[in-house]
């Protein structure tokens, strides 16, 4: 007899019942016996306002900025502005890696080697701190 956990999981997409593609990009999922599973957490620090909080590994920080009061601000919320600019003081590689998009951005704007736009930046999980530029 096998442990639940260990079932092979199905998935299918909502518009009918052919097995659809589950794409998970750098999440951790710890899977618990009958099907249920939590997502990794990570803990945000907006060092300009001393907030701390806790949120779900795939969260934009931009999302979180607007929410909490941060001083960090944006502008089109796609990456093409630039002015979302933030300074990543510890936990940076509790990060999504920055597009080829966001890197165009960041090198155009002279950004420093910690500096990521809030609105591409996803995190991973693990504790970040952060302040506006």
């Amino acid at each position: 007899m096998t442990s639940p956990a260990a079932r092979p999981v199905k998935i299918r997409n909502r518009f009918g019942s052919k097995p659809g593609v589950l794409r998970l990009e750098a999440a951790e999922i710890t899977f618990k016996p009958y099907g249920v599973f939590t997502m990794a957490k990570s803990t945000i620090t907006f060092e300009d306002i001393n907030v701390t909080v806790t949120v779900p590994a795939g969260t934009r920080v931009i999302e979180v900025s607007e929410k909490v009061g941060s001083g960090i601000t944006y502008g089109c919320r796609e990456g093409d502005c630039g002015t979302c600019i933030m300074k990543v003081t510890a936990g940076w590689n509790n990060l999504t890696e920055p597009s080829v998009l966001e890197d165009k951005i960041l090198r155009e704007n002279m950004a420093g080697k910690h500096n990521r736009l809030a609105c591409q930046a996803q995190v991973l999980g693990g504790e970040i701190s952060l302040k506006p530029v």
